[in-house]
């Protein structure tokens, strides 16, 4: 009765070792650069501000037409962040996408929302997301069609 669980604990204990070992020989991603590029772009200033409710960092963030970049957004259209949605991530797997290719970087995504009168945010179905790869200069779009149209100024967010 026990006999093919064991089976099976044996030859996951075969075969996953080895696994370990080929994940821990492959050539390690650069971490310095990483961490170089996360404290360049203040990831931590980010994710501060998701927490907090400020706006001041988001300026860094770019919206064609708006003095302040997306702090300027936020501003003239009275929208906040969604902290509960919202999140900053610097890590190899961060899916950047840059140059038609996916790979490490960091990025910040942000779900937007009204404050209604009572406190309480009401989400409007809006997500944007920036990122910068190891060879930005400066946060661009990532796969997001609202920071794409911030970013061209073509009045397509404003319209809506």
């Amino acid at each position: 009765m026990c006999l093919p669980y064991l089976r099976t604990i044996a030859f996951f204990l075969t075969f996953s070792a080895p696994l370990t070992v080929l994940a821990q020989k492959v050539p390690a991603f650069d971490e310095d650069k990483l961490e170089r590029l996360a404290r360049s772009v203040n990831i931590d200033g980010f994710d501060n501000a998701i927490r907090t409710g400020s706006q001041k960092i988001y300026a860094a963030l770019p919206a064609k037409g708006y003095r302040n970049g997306f702090a300027g957004v936020l501003a003239r259209h009275q929208l906040v962040v969604n902290p509960d949605y919202s999140f900053t991530e610097c890590s190899y797997d961060a899916r950047v996408y840059s140059k038609t290719k996916y790979g490490p970087g960091c990025r910040v995504s942000l779900k937007l929302a009204r404050r209604a009168a009572n406190g309480a945010l009401r989400d409007i179905g809006i997500r944007v997301e920036w990122a910068r790869d190891l060879s930005e200069k400066m946060f661009v779009p990532n796969n997001s069609i609202w920071a794409s149209h911030l970013a061209t100024g073509n009045g397509v967010f404003e319209a809506n």
